[in-house]
């Protein structure tokens, strides 16, 4: 294996959360939270479409306060993440040190919201990788094969040198398919494999 260069997704990677804090973040009960759609199987589009940058902070606030029945400013929205995302320990110690030896690169599919929250509040993890590539401003989201090799590309490396690290097999496997070395991540023994690569 011919590692020249790191390509790390965010979510359940180097940041943690749990889905139902997502879900309880604007509802005062549980049930309240069946106002919320699921986002399994795409059955939220305007989550894919706010993640795509096809639909503004300010336009995603406005459905999500027609959807739970009370309006909510893009302030509020933007501070209910605060206690939700925390580091992955683990991997947030190793970033550093894989800086050291490898380009770092971030490739995420996240949105406006949840990146200015992450970015903001773990300024120290992310000022290691360069690029943040995010799926709000690139207009596209994984698996599209052009994101990894854009990933790939902003490394300075070829894809067949480029690591991906994703919890999502689809993701895993669409960087595959792109030309891209990859492995999904599943805890203490991906952190392991990392810390061979050093």
């Amino acid at each position: 294996m011919d590692v020249r260069a790191l390509i790390f997704d965010l979510g359940q990677v180097i940041v943690k959360f749990d889905l139902n804090d997502m879900r309880r973040a604007f509802v005062r009960s549980g049930g309240d939270r069946e106002l919320l759609p699921s986002t399994a199987n795409n059955g939220w589009p305007e989550v894919i479409d706010y993640e795509r940058g096809l639909i503004e902070t300010a336009d995603f606030v406005r459905h999500v306060s027609s959807l739970i029945g009370r309006e909510l400013t893009v302030e509020e929205f933007d501070a209910a993440w605060d206690p939700i995302f925390r580091l992955n320990e683990p991997i947030a110690k190793l970033i550093p040190r894989l800086k050291e030896k490898y380009p770092l690169v971030l490739l995420s599919n996240t949105n406006d919201s949840h990146w200015r929250c992450i970015r903001n509040g773990f300024t120290d993890t992310f000022s290691h990788f360069n690029p943040c590539l995010v799926s709000y401003e690139l207009k596209r989201s994984k698996p599209d094969r052009e994101v990894y090799l854009e990933a790939a590309k902003c490394t300075g490396h070829s894809p067949e040198h480029c690591l991906f690290v994703d919890d999502i097999e689809a993701y895993v496997e669409g960087a595959r398919a792109a030309g891209l070395q990859a492995v999904q991540y599943v805890g203490a023994e991906t952190d392991e494999f990392l810390e061979s690569l050093l």
